[in-house]
Protein backbone atom coordinates (compact mmCIF):
# COMPACT_ATOMS: atom_id res chain seq x y z
CA UNK A 1 0.00 0.00 0.00
CA UNK A 2 1.20 3.49 -0.73
CA UNK A 3 0.33 7.03 0.22
CA UNK A 4 1.57 9.78 -2.07
CA UNK A 5 2.31 13.40 -1.29
CA UNK A 6 4.09 16.24 -3.07
CA UNK A 7 5.46 14.00 -5.80
CA UNK A 8 6.87 11.46 -3.32
CA UNK A 9 5.59 7.98 -2.57
CA UNK A 10 5.37 6.79 1.03
CA UNK A 11 5.43 2.99 0.97
CA UNK A 12 3.81 1.36 3.97
CA UNK A 13 4.94 -2.10 5.10
CA UNK A 14 2.10 -4.50 5.86
CA UNK A 15 1.76 -6.80 8.87
CA UNK A 16 -1.00 -9.42 8.96
CA UNK A 17 -2.97 -10.36 12.09
CA UNK A 18 -6.03 -12.50 12.74
CA UNK A 19 -9.21 -10.52 13.16
CA UNK A 20 -9.74 -11.69 16.72
CA UNK A 21 -6.13 -11.33 17.80
CA UNK A 22 -5.94 -10.21 21.42
CA UNK A 23 -2.44 -8.90 20.74
CA UNK A 24 -3.43 -6.59 17.88
CA UNK A 25 -3.49 -3.39 19.94
CA UNK A 26 -0.21 -4.19 21.69
CA UNK A 27 1.35 -5.08 18.38
CA UNK A 28 0.30 -1.76 16.86
CA UNK A 29 1.83 0.10 19.80
CA UNK A 30 5.01 -1.93 19.37
CA UNK A 31 5.12 -1.01 15.67
CA UNK A 32 4.71 2.66 16.52
CA UNK A 33 7.74 2.45 18.81
CA UNK A 34 9.68 0.79 15.96
CA UNK A 35 8.45 3.17 13.29
CA UNK A 36 10.29 3.37 10.02
CA UNK A 37 13.42 5.51 10.54
CA UNK A 38 13.09 7.07 7.09
CA UNK A 39 12.00 10.64 7.74
CA UNK A 40 9.64 12.26 5.25
CA UNK A 41 9.47 16.03 5.51
CA UNK A 42 7.19 18.82 4.52
CA UNK A 43 7.01 22.58 4.90
CA UNK A 44 3.54 24.07 5.38
CA UNK A 45 0.50 23.44 7.50
CA UNK A 46 -1.68 21.96 4.74
CA UNK A 47 -0.65 18.67 3.11
CA UNK A 48 -2.44 16.80 0.32
CA UNK A 49 -2.13 13.01 0.45
CA UNK A 50 -3.34 10.47 -2.12
CA UNK A 51 -4.33 6.97 -1.02
CA UNK A 52 -2.95 4.86 -3.85
CA UNK A 53 -4.22 1.37 -4.70
CA UNK A 54 -1.03 0.30 -6.49
CA UNK A 55 -0.17 -2.07 -3.64
CA UNK A 56 -3.64 -2.53 -2.17
CA UNK A 57 -3.46 -4.98 0.74
CA UNK A 58 -6.26 -7.41 -0.12
CA UNK A 59 -5.41 -8.27 -3.70
CA UNK A 60 -4.39 -11.89 -3.31
CA UNK A 61 -0.82 -11.17 -2.29
CA UNK A 62 0.78 -14.57 -1.52
CA UNK A 63 1.94 -13.30 1.87
CA UNK A 64 -1.66 -13.76 2.99
CA UNK A 65 -2.01 -17.39 1.85
CA UNK A 66 -4.89 -18.27 -0.48
CA UNK A 67 -5.79 -15.39 -2.80
CA UNK A 68 -8.84 -13.40 -1.74
CA UNK A 69 -10.21 -11.31 -4.55
CA UNK A 70 -11.14 -7.70 -4.17
CA UNK A 71 -9.88 -4.80 -2.12
CA UNK A 72 -11.58 -3.19 0.86
CA UNK A 73 -13.63 -0.21 -0.22
CA UNK A 74 -12.10 1.85 2.58
CA UNK A 75 -8.76 2.10 4.36
CA UNK A 76 -8.46 3.39 7.91
CA UNK A 77 -5.68 5.98 8.23
CA UNK A 78 -4.52 8.17 11.09
CA UNK A 79 -2.43 11.01 9.65
CA UNK A 80 -1.19 12.15 13.06
CA UNK A 81 -3.05 15.46 12.82
CA UNK A 82 -4.94 14.98 16.08
CA UNK A 83 -8.18 14.09 14.29
CA UNK A 84 -7.80 10.35 14.87
CA UNK A 85 -8.27 7.52 12.38
CA UNK A 86 -10.85 7.79 9.60
CA UNK A 87 -11.96 5.65 6.68
CA UNK A 88 -10.82 6.70 3.20
CA UNK A 89 -11.64 5.10 -0.16
CA UNK A 90 -8.83 3.93 -2.40
CA UNK A 91 -7.46 6.66 -4.70
CA UNK A 92 -9.03 9.29 -2.48
CA UNK A 93 -7.35 12.69 -2.15
CA UNK A 94 -7.07 13.73 1.48
CA UNK A 95 -6.39 17.28 2.67
CA UNK A 96 -4.74 17.23 6.08
CA UNK A 97 -4.29 20.34 8.22
CA UNK A 98 -1.51 20.34 10.82
CA UNK A 99 -1.55 22.86 13.65
CA UNK A 100 1.95 22.23 14.97
CA UNK A 101 5.42 21.28 13.80
CA UNK A 102 7.19 18.03 14.63
CA UNK A 103 6.92 14.34 13.91
CA UNK A 104 3.57 12.92 12.86
CA UNK A 105 3.17 9.12 12.95
CA UNK A 106 1.03 7.90 10.05
CA UNK A 107 -0.67 4.54 10.62
CA UNK A 108 -2.97 2.64 8.29
CA UNK A 109 -5.04 -0.51 8.74
CA UNK A 110 -7.49 -2.47 6.62
CA UNK A 111 -10.02 -5.24 7.14
CA UNK A 112 -9.69 -7.87 4.43
CA UNK A 113 -11.66 -10.98 3.65
CA UNK A 114 -15.16 -12.19 2.82
CA UNK A 115 -17.32 -11.93 5.97
CA UNK A 116 -20.48 -12.94 4.07
CA UNK A 117 -19.06 -16.37 3.27
CA UNK A 118 -18.28 -17.63 6.75
CA UNK A 119 -18.08 -16.53 10.32
CA UNK A 120 -14.75 -18.30 10.60
CA UNK A 121 -12.15 -15.75 11.69
CA UNK A 122 -9.77 -17.26 9.15
CA UNK A 123 -11.87 -15.70 6.38
CA UNK A 124 -11.00 -12.25 7.62
CA UNK A 125 -7.80 -10.62 8.73
CA UNK A 126 -6.49 -7.25 9.71
CA UNK A 127 -3.62 -5.65 7.86
CA UNK A 128 -1.52 -3.08 9.70
CA UNK A 129 1.35 -0.98 8.44
CA UNK A 130 4.67 -0.31 10.06
CA UNK A 131 4.20 3.41 10.74
CA UNK A 132 6.19 6.08 8.97
CA UNK A 133 7.57 9.31 10.34
CA UNK A 134 6.20 12.37 8.61
CA UNK A 135 7.71 15.57 9.92
CA UNK A 136 6.21 19.01 9.48
CA UNK A 137 9.31 21.15 9.82
CA UNK A 138 7.75 24.56 9.40
CA UNK A 139 4.15 25.77 9.20
CA UNK A 140 5.30 28.69 7.09
CA UNK A 141 5.32 27.61 3.45
CA UNK A 142 6.55 30.97 2.14
CA UNK A 143 10.04 29.54 1.61
CA UNK A 144 8.79 28.04 -1.62
CA UNK A 145 10.68 28.68 -4.89
CA UNK A 146 10.00 31.89 -6.76
CA UNK A 147 9.98 29.89 -9.97
CA UNK A 148 10.14 26.23 -11.03
CA UNK A 149 11.33 24.81 -14.33
CA UNK A 150 9.62 21.45 -14.45
CA UNK A 151 10.40 18.61 -16.84
CA UNK A 152 13.90 19.86 -17.54
CA UNK A 153 15.82 17.53 -19.86
CA UNK A 154 19.44 17.11 -20.86
CA UNK A 155 20.79 15.42 -23.98
CA UNK A 156 20.65 11.65 -24.36
CA UNK A 157 23.51 9.59 -22.95
CA UNK A 158 24.46 5.97 -23.64
CA UNK A 159 25.57 4.39 -20.37
CA UNK A 160 27.64 1.31 -19.57
CA UNK A 161 24.57 -0.93 -19.83
CA UNK A 162 23.89 0.32 -23.38
CA UNK A 163 20.74 2.23 -22.40
CA UNK A 164 20.28 5.56 -24.14
CA UNK A 165 18.05 8.28 -22.71
CA UNK A 166 18.39 11.81 -21.32
CA UNK A 167 18.70 12.96 -17.76
CA UNK A 168 15.67 14.66 -16.31
CA UNK A 169 14.91 16.85 -13.33
CA UNK A 170 13.23 19.87 -11.86
CA UNK A 171 14.86 23.24 -11.29
CA UNK A 172 13.90 25.41 -8.32
CA UNK A 173 14.75 29.11 -8.40
CA UNK A 174 15.05 31.29 -5.30
CA UNK A 175 15.55 34.89 -6.40
CA UNK A 176 17.61 37.47 -4.61
CA UNK A 177 15.56 39.38 -2.05
CA UNK A 178 16.78 42.57 -3.70
CA UNK A 179 15.10 41.60 -6.96
CA UNK A 180 12.24 39.25 -5.93
CA UNK A 181 10.57 37.67 -8.94
CA UNK A 182 12.99 39.44 -11.28
CA UNK A 183 15.17 37.73 -13.90
CA UNK A 184 18.31 35.98 -12.73
CA UNK A 185 21.09 38.49 -12.11
CA UNK A 186 23.78 36.76 -10.06
CA UNK A 187 23.02 33.02 -10.33
CA UNK A 188 24.44 30.36 -8.02
CA UNK A 189 23.67 26.83 -9.26
CA UNK A 190 23.39 24.07 -6.62
CA UNK A 191 23.20 20.41 -7.70
CA UNK A 192 21.48 17.92 -5.41
CA UNK A 193 23.45 14.78 -4.59
CA UNK A 194 22.70 11.07 -4.17
CA UNK A 195 18.95 10.52 -3.78
CA UNK A 196 18.06 7.00 -4.93
CA UNK A 197 14.44 7.23 -3.76
CA UNK A 198 13.84 10.57 -5.49
CA UNK A 199 12.16 11.64 -2.27
CA UNK A 200 14.25 14.66 -1.34
CA UNK A 201 12.04 17.51 -2.51
CA UNK A 202 12.81 21.20 -2.73
CA UNK A 203 11.94 21.80 0.93
CA UNK A 204 14.54 19.37 2.17
CA UNK A 205 17.20 20.48 -0.30
CA UNK A 206 16.63 24.07 0.72
CA UNK A 207 16.86 23.23 4.41
CA UNK A 208 20.13 21.31 3.95
CA UNK A 209 21.74 24.21 2.11
CA UNK A 210 20.20 26.87 4.36
CA UNK A 211 21.89 25.60 7.53
CA UNK A 212 23.12 28.62 9.48
CA UNK A 213 21.05 30.75 7.05
CA UNK A 214 23.51 30.26 4.19
CA UNK A 215 20.96 30.63 1.38
CA UNK A 216 18.90 33.29 3.10
CA UNK A 217 21.99 35.39 3.78
CA UNK A 218 23.16 34.91 0.20
CA UNK A 219 19.77 36.06 -1.07
CA UNK A 220 19.97 39.07 1.25
CA UNK A 221 23.27 39.91 -0.43
CA UNK A 222 21.92 39.76 -3.96
CA UNK A 223 22.43 36.12 -5.01
CA UNK A 224 19.93 34.06 -6.98
CA UNK A 225 19.99 30.34 -6.15
CA UNK A 226 19.15 27.83 -8.89
CA UNK A 227 18.73 24.30 -7.48
CA UNK A 228 18.89 21.30 -9.83
CA UNK A 229 17.07 18.22 -8.53
CA UNK A 230 17.72 15.28 -10.89
CA UNK A 231 14.60 13.14 -10.99
CA UNK A 232 14.96 10.34 -13.53
CA UNK A 233 13.32 9.93 -16.92
CA UNK A 234 9.96 10.79 -15.41
CA UNK A 235 8.34 10.71 -12.00
CA UNK A 236 6.92 7.30 -12.86
CA UNK A 237 10.50 6.13 -13.27
CA UNK A 238 9.74 4.21 -16.47
CA UNK A 239 13.44 4.64 -17.19
CA UNK A 240 16.39 5.90 -15.25
CA UNK A 241 17.57 6.10 -11.67
CA UNK A 242 16.95 9.78 -10.94
CA UNK A 243 19.08 10.87 -8.00
CA UNK A 244 21.17 7.70 -8.34
CA UNK A 245 21.59 7.93 -12.11
CA UNK A 246 24.87 7.44 -13.95
CA UNK A 247 26.87 10.51 -12.99
CA UNK A 248 27.68 11.28 -16.63
CA UNK A 249 23.98 11.46 -17.53
CA UNK A 250 23.23 13.95 -14.78
CA UNK A 251 26.37 15.89 -15.71
CA UNK A 252 24.98 16.40 -19.21
CA UNK A 253 21.73 17.53 -17.58
CA UNK A 254 23.72 20.11 -15.62
CA UNK A 255 25.46 21.27 -18.79
CA UNK A 256 22.06 21.97 -20.32
CA UNK A 257 21.06 23.93 -17.21
CA UNK A 258 24.26 25.99 -17.24
CA UNK A 259 23.62 26.94 -20.85
CA UNK A 260 20.01 27.89 -20.15
CA UNK A 261 20.91 29.99 -17.10
CA UNK A 262 23.51 31.84 -19.14
CA UNK A 263 20.89 32.50 -21.81
CA UNK A 264 18.20 33.91 -19.51
CA UNK A 265 20.22 35.78 -16.89
CA UNK A 266 20.46 39.55 -17.00
CA UNK A 267 23.77 41.36 -16.73
CA UNK A 268 27.34 40.14 -17.01
CA UNK A 269 27.93 38.38 -13.69
CA UNK A 270 29.44 34.92 -14.19
CA UNK A 271 27.99 31.85 -12.51
CA UNK A 272 28.90 30.04 -9.33
CA UNK A 273 28.40 26.24 -9.34
CA UNK A 274 28.16 24.41 -6.01
CA UNK A 275 28.24 20.62 -5.88
CA UNK A 276 27.48 19.07 -2.48
CA UNK A 277 28.37 15.38 -2.15
CA UNK A 278 27.80 13.54 -5.46
CA UNK A 279 26.79 16.91 -6.91
CA UNK A 280 30.48 17.84 -6.82
CA UNK A 281 31.28 14.97 -9.19
CA UNK A 282 28.42 15.97 -11.47
CA UNK A 283 29.63 19.58 -11.51
CA UNK A 284 33.29 18.66 -12.04
CA UNK A 285 32.42 16.42 -14.98
CA UNK A 286 30.04 18.95 -16.54
CA UNK A 287 32.36 21.95 -16.33
CA UNK A 288 35.41 20.01 -17.56
CA UNK A 289 33.42 18.45 -20.37
CA UNK A 290 32.14 21.85 -21.49
CA UNK A 291 35.70 23.17 -21.64
CA UNK A 292 36.78 20.08 -23.57
CA UNK A 293 34.02 20.71 -26.13
CA UNK A 294 34.60 24.49 -26.20
CA UNK A 295 31.16 25.26 -24.80
CA UNK A 296 31.32 28.45 -22.69
CA UNK A 297 30.17 27.86 -19.12
CA UNK A 298 30.77 31.47 -18.01
CA UNK A 299 31.50 30.25 -14.49
CA UNK A 300 33.88 32.00 -12.11
CA UNK A 301 33.77 29.57 -9.15
CA UNK A 302 33.31 25.81 -8.70
CA UNK A 303 32.71 24.64 -5.12
CA UNK A 304 33.15 20.94 -4.35
CA UNK A 305 31.50 20.36 -0.98
CA UNK A 306 32.51 17.08 0.72
CA UNK A 307 32.40 15.38 -2.67
CA UNK A 308 33.97 11.94 -3.18
CA UNK A 309 36.62 13.02 -5.68
CA UNK A 310 38.50 9.78 -4.90
CA UNK A 311 35.54 7.63 -3.87
CA UNK A 312 33.00 7.23 -1.05
CA UNK A 313 32.56 4.63 1.66
CA UNK A 314 29.76 2.68 3.30
CA UNK A 315 31.10 0.11 5.82
CA UNK A 316 31.50 -3.11 3.87
CA UNK A 317 30.37 -5.18 6.84
CA UNK A 318 27.13 -3.19 6.92
CA UNK A 319 26.66 -3.89 3.21
CA UNK A 320 26.97 -7.63 3.88
CA UNK A 321 24.39 -7.26 6.66
CA UNK A 322 21.91 -5.78 4.20
CA UNK A 323 22.63 -8.50 1.67
CA UNK A 324 22.20 -11.32 4.21
CA UNK A 325 18.92 -10.02 5.62
CA UNK A 326 17.45 -8.71 2.35
CA UNK A 327 15.29 -11.84 2.07
CA UNK A 328 13.76 -11.11 5.48
CA UNK A 329 13.50 -7.34 5.67
CA UNK A 330 11.94 -4.93 3.19
CA UNK A 331 14.13 -2.18 4.66
CA UNK A 332 17.31 -4.22 4.18
CA UNK A 333 16.33 -5.03 0.59
CA UNK A 334 15.51 -1.40 -0.19
CA UNK A 335 18.83 -0.18 1.22
CA UNK A 336 20.75 -2.94 -0.60
CA UNK A 337 19.12 -1.91 -3.87
CA UNK A 338 20.28 1.67 -3.28
CA UNK A 339 23.85 0.38 -3.15
CA UNK A 340 23.32 -1.34 -6.49
CA UNK A 341 22.24 1.80 -8.34
CA UNK A 342 24.65 3.13 -10.99
CA UNK A 343 25.85 6.15 -8.99
CA UNK A 344 26.55 4.10 -5.88
CA UNK A 345 28.43 1.52 -7.93
CA UNK A 346 30.49 4.32 -9.50
CA UNK A 347 31.42 5.94 -6.18
CA UNK A 348 31.87 3.24 -3.52
CA UNK A 349 35.46 2.19 -2.90
CA UNK A 350 34.28 -1.15 -1.45
CA UNK A 351 31.03 -2.57 -2.78
CA UNK A 352 29.10 -5.76 -2.14
CA UNK A 353 27.44 -5.27 -5.54
CA UNK A 354 30.52 -6.55 -7.36
CA UNK A 355 29.14 -10.10 -6.97
CA UNK A 356 26.52 -9.20 -9.57
CA UNK A 357 29.37 -8.65 -12.03
CA UNK A 358 30.05 -12.36 -12.16
CA UNK A 359 32.55 -12.56 -9.32
CA UNK A 360 32.96 -15.76 -7.36
CA UNK A 361 31.51 -15.37 -3.88
CA UNK A 362 33.84 -17.94 -2.34
CA UNK A 363 36.81 -15.94 -3.64
CA UNK A 364 35.60 -12.34 -3.78
CA UNK A 365 34.09 -12.32 -0.28
CA UNK A 366 37.63 -12.64 1.06
CA UNK A 367 38.70 -9.35 -0.51
CA UNK A 368 37.40 -5.80 -0.50
CA UNK A 369 37.02 -4.19 -3.88
CA UNK A 370 34.91 -1.73 -5.82
CA UNK A 371 32.20 -2.49 -8.32
CA UNK A 372 33.17 -2.83 -11.98
CA UNK A 373 31.74 0.65 -12.67
CA UNK A 374 34.11 2.38 -10.22
CA UNK A 375 37.44 2.33 -12.05
CA UNK A 376 36.10 3.23 -15.53
CA UNK A 377 34.24 6.21 -14.08
CA UNK A 378 37.18 7.61 -12.12
CA UNK A 379 39.49 6.96 -15.08
CA UNK A 380 37.12 9.00 -17.23
CA UNK A 381 37.13 11.79 -14.64
CA UNK A 382 40.92 11.73 -14.58
CA UNK A 383 41.10 11.95 -18.36
CA UNK A 384 38.80 15.00 -18.32
CA UNK A 385 40.76 16.60 -15.51
CA UNK A 386 39.39 19.59 -13.65
CA UNK A 387 37.93 22.68 -15.29
CA UNK A 388 40.61 25.33 -15.70
CA UNK A 389 38.79 28.53 -16.65
CA UNK A 390 37.56 29.28 -13.13
CA UNK A 391 38.49 29.19 -9.45
CA UNK A 392 38.16 25.79 -7.76
CA UNK A 393 37.70 25.31 -4.03
CA UNK A 394 36.94 22.21 -1.95
CA UNK A 395 35.37 21.94 1.49
CA UNK A 396 35.69 18.74 3.54
CA UNK A 397 33.61 17.81 6.56
CA UNK A 398 36.46 15.60 7.71
CA UNK A 399 39.31 16.65 9.94
CA UNK A 400 42.49 17.89 8.30
CA UNK A 401 44.83 16.87 11.12
CA UNK A 402 44.53 13.11 10.64
CA UNK A 403 42.08 12.54 13.52
CA UNK A 404 39.75 9.67 12.56
CA UNK A 405 36.27 8.64 13.65
CA UNK A 406 37.26 7.60 17.17
CA UNK A 407 37.34 3.83 16.74
CA UNK A 408 39.68 1.29 15.17
CA UNK A 409 39.65 -1.20 12.29
CA UNK A 410 38.04 -4.42 13.48
CA UNK A 411 35.92 -2.71 16.14
CA UNK A 412 32.23 -3.78 16.34
CA UNK A 413 29.67 -1.70 14.43
CA UNK A 414 26.32 -3.55 14.37
CA UNK A 415 25.30 -6.04 17.05
CA UNK A 416 22.25 -8.24 16.59
CA UNK A 417 21.72 -11.53 18.42
CA UNK A 418 18.42 -13.12 19.36
CA UNK A 419 17.80 -16.54 20.87
CA UNK A 420 19.93 -19.31 22.32
CA UNK A 421 22.60 -20.94 20.20
CA UNK A 422 22.54 -24.05 22.38
CA UNK A 423 19.11 -25.16 21.07
CA UNK A 424 20.48 -27.00 18.08
CA UNK A 425 17.25 -28.58 16.79
CA UNK A 426 15.38 -25.25 16.90
CA UNK A 427 12.38 -26.86 18.65
CA UNK A 428 10.45 -25.42 21.57
CA UNK A 429 8.29 -27.46 23.92
CA UNK A 430 5.26 -26.21 21.99
CA UNK A 431 4.79 -28.51 18.96
CA UNK A 432 5.02 -26.85 15.58
CA UNK A 433 6.94 -23.80 16.77
CA UNK A 434 10.60 -23.01 16.51
CA UNK A 435 13.00 -21.13 18.73
CA UNK A 436 14.68 -18.52 16.53
CA UNK A 437 18.40 -17.98 16.71
CA UNK A 438 19.34 -14.92 14.66
CA UNK A 439 22.75 -13.26 14.41
CA UNK A 440 23.85 -10.23 12.40
CA UNK A 441 27.10 -8.62 13.50
CA UNK A 442 29.40 -6.26 11.60
CA UNK A 443 32.86 -4.86 12.26
CA UNK A 444 34.86 -1.94 10.85
CA UNK A 445 36.86 -2.91 7.81
CA UNK A 446 40.51 -3.73 8.44
CA UNK A 447 43.31 -5.86 7.03
CA UNK A 448 42.64 -9.57 7.58
CA UNK A 449 39.65 -8.68 9.76
CA UNK A 450 36.27 -10.35 10.14
CA UNK A 451 33.69 -7.80 9.02
CA UNK A 452 30.40 -9.75 9.06
CA UNK A 453 28.73 -12.74 10.71
CA UNK A 454 25.18 -13.76 9.88
CA UNK A 455 23.18 -16.74 11.10
CA UNK A 456 19.53 -17.64 10.61
CA UNK A 457 19.72 -21.45 10.76
CA UNK A 458 16.88 -21.35 13.29
CA UNK A 459 15.02 -18.52 11.64
CA UNK A 460 11.63 -18.66 13.30
CA UNK A 461 9.33 -16.88 10.85
CA UNK A 462 12.37 -16.35 8.65
CA UNK A 463 13.35 -19.03 6.19
CA UNK A 464 16.41 -20.92 7.37
CA UNK A 465 19.64 -19.59 5.92
CA UNK A 466 23.16 -20.94 6.15
CA UNK A 467 25.45 -19.04 8.51
CA UNK A 468 28.04 -16.82 6.90
CA UNK A 469 31.35 -15.39 8.05
CA UNK A 470 33.11 -12.74 5.97
CA UNK A 471 36.79 -12.53 6.91
CA UNK A 472 39.11 -10.57 4.65
CA UNK A 473 42.26 -12.37 3.56
CA UNK A 474 44.08 -9.30 2.24
CA UNK A 475 45.40 -5.96 3.43
CA UNK A 476 42.85 -3.17 2.94
CA UNK A 477 42.60 0.54 3.60
CA UNK A 478 40.66 1.35 6.82
CA UNK A 479 38.01 3.55 5.23
CA UNK A 480 35.41 3.19 8.02
CA UNK A 481 37.66 4.79 10.65
CA UNK A 482 39.40 7.43 8.51
CA UNK A 483 39.04 11.21 8.92
CA UNK A 484 36.12 12.30 6.78
CA UNK A 485 32.57 13.53 6.59
CA UNK A 486 30.57 10.88 8.42
CA UNK A 487 27.37 9.06 7.49
CA UNK A 488 24.85 7.24 9.70
CA UNK A 489 24.54 4.05 7.62
CA UNK A 490 25.23 1.95 10.73
CA UNK A 491 22.61 3.85 12.73
CA UNK A 492 20.08 3.28 9.95
CA UNK A 493 20.65 -0.48 10.27
CA UNK A 494 20.28 -0.24 14.05
CA UNK A 495 16.97 1.60 13.55
CA UNK A 496 15.60 -1.18 11.35
CA UNK A 497 12.35 -2.87 12.32
CA UNK A 498 13.05 -6.57 12.92
CA UNK A 499 10.78 -9.49 13.80
CA UNK A 500 12.83 -10.52 16.82
CA UNK A 501 14.80 -8.51 19.36
CA UNK A 502 16.68 -5.30 18.61
CA UNK A 503 19.56 -4.29 16.36
CA UNK A 504 22.00 -2.05 18.22
CA UNK A 505 25.19 -0.07 17.66
CA UNK A 506 27.55 1.98 19.78
CA UNK A 507 29.21 3.48 16.69
CA UNK A 508 26.39 5.05 14.65
CA UNK A 509 28.61 7.00 12.25
CA UNK A 510 31.51 5.96 10.01
CA UNK A 511 33.53 7.82 7.41
CA UNK A 512 31.57 8.42 4.22
CA UNK A 513 33.83 10.80 2.28
CA UNK A 514 37.42 10.65 3.56
CA UNK A 515 39.10 14.03 3.89
CA UNK A 516 41.76 13.10 1.33
CA UNK A 517 38.97 12.18 -1.11
CA UNK A 518 36.97 15.39 -0.58
CA UNK A 519 40.12 17.48 -1.13
CA UNK A 520 41.53 15.15 -3.81
CA UNK A 521 44.88 14.86 -2.02
CA UNK A 522 47.40 12.81 -3.98
CA UNK A 523 48.09 10.18 -1.32
CA UNK A 524 47.02 6.66 -0.34
CA UNK A 525 47.29 7.55 3.35
CA UNK A 526 43.72 8.03 4.56
CA UNK A 527 45.05 9.60 7.77
CA UNK A 528 47.33 12.07 6.01
CA UNK A 529 47.96 15.24 8.02
CA UNK A 530 46.71 17.75 5.48
CA UNK A 531 46.92 20.64 7.92
CA UNK A 532 50.57 19.88 8.68
CA UNK A 533 51.78 19.89 5.07
CA UNK A 534 53.18 23.30 4.11
CA UNK A 535 53.22 22.22 0.43
CA UNK A 536 49.73 20.75 0.37
CA UNK A 537 48.68 22.70 -2.75
CA UNK A 538 51.22 20.70 -4.74
CA UNK A 539 49.14 17.62 -3.89
CA UNK A 540 45.65 18.89 -4.82
CA UNK A 541 44.12 20.36 -7.99
CA UNK A 542 42.07 22.86 -5.97
CA UNK A 543 43.03 26.50 -5.61
CA UNK A 544 41.83 26.59 -2.00
CA UNK A 545 40.88 23.83 0.44
CA UNK A 546 39.02 23.92 3.74
CA UNK A 547 38.56 21.16 6.34
CA UNK A 548 37.19 20.56 9.81
CA UNK A 549 39.47 21.56 12.66
CA UNK A 550 37.60 20.52 15.82
CA UNK A 551 35.02 18.00 17.10
CA UNK A 552 31.33 18.71 16.60
CA UNK A 553 28.30 17.73 18.69
CA UNK A 554 25.21 16.30 17.01
CA UNK A 555 21.86 14.85 17.93
CA UNK A 556 21.55 11.23 16.85
CA UNK A 557 18.22 12.19 15.29
CA UNK A 558 16.09 15.33 14.99
CA UNK A 559 13.97 14.34 17.99
CA UNK A 560 16.79 13.59 20.42
CA UNK A 561 17.08 15.86 23.47
CA UNK A 562 20.81 15.36 23.97
CA UNK A 563 23.86 15.61 21.73
CA UNK A 564 26.90 13.39 21.20
CA UNK A 565 30.39 14.65 20.40
CA UNK A 566 32.03 13.37 17.20
CA UNK A 567 35.58 13.88 15.98
CA UNK A 568 34.47 14.72 12.43
CA UNK A 569 31.55 16.67 11.03
CA UNK A 570 28.57 14.96 9.49
CA UNK A 571 28.56 14.74 5.71
CA UNK A 572 27.50 18.04 4.02
CA UNK A 573 26.82 19.68 7.37
CA UNK A 574 27.08 23.45 6.96
CA UNK A 575 28.57 24.55 10.25
CA UNK A 576 28.71 28.23 11.17
CA UNK A 577 32.34 28.27 10.05
CA UNK A 578 31.53 26.67 6.70
CA UNK A 579 28.60 29.00 6.11
CA UNK A 580 30.97 31.95 6.48
CA UNK A 581 33.48 30.32 4.10
CA UNK A 582 30.73 29.83 1.52
CA UNK A 583 29.56 33.44 1.83
CA UNK A 584 33.08 34.83 1.60
CA UNK A 585 33.79 32.81 -1.54
CA UNK A 586 30.53 33.24 -3.42
CA UNK A 587 29.64 36.87 -2.66
CA UNK A 588 32.90 38.84 -2.79
CA UNK A 589 33.88 40.78 -4.83
CA UNK A 590 30.80 40.21 -6.99
CA UNK A 591 28.40 42.35 -5.01
CA UNK A 592 29.29 45.58 -6.81
CA UNK A 593 27.98 44.51 -10.25
CA UNK A 594 24.73 43.39 -8.60
CA UNK A 595 24.29 46.70 -6.78
CA UNK A 596 25.06 48.64 -9.97
CA UNK A 597 22.44 46.66 -11.87
CA UNK A 598 19.81 47.33 -9.21
CA UNK A 599 20.58 51.05 -9.23
CA UNK A 600 20.23 51.15 -13.00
Amino acid sequence: MQIKYAGAVLTLVMVVMGLGSENASAAVQSMISQSNPKLWTYTGRDVVFTVDDQLAPCNGDPIFGDPISGDPPYIKIDFGDGAGAHLYPLNDTVHVHYTGVGRKVILRSALCGTPHVSDDSNSQYLVYDLPINFEVRDLDSTKQPDNVWTDFYGPSYTDASGANYPGYGNVYIYNSKRTPGAPLVNPVIVIDGFDPDNTRNEDEIYEIMNKNRLLETGRDRGLDFVVLDPGGWDWGMSKGFGGAEYIQRNALLLEALIQKVNQVKVGSSPLVVIGPSMGGLIARYALADMERRNIPHNTRLFVSFDSPQRGANIPLGDQYFLEYFADYSAEALANLNKLKTPAARQMLVYSVSHFSDGGSRSVDSKIARADDLFTPFYNELASLGYPKKLRKIALANGRGDGVGQGFNPGDPLVQYTYGAKEIVNCNLLIPGRTDPYIVGDTWAVGSYATIFHGNATCGGVYAEKDPEWITLKVAVLPYDTAPGGSHDATQQIADSSVEYGDVTTTRPYAAFVPTVSALDINTTDLFYNVAGDANIYAKTPFDKIYFATAPQSYKLDRFATTTVMFNNEQHIDITAEKAQIFLNEITMPWLTPVINFILQ
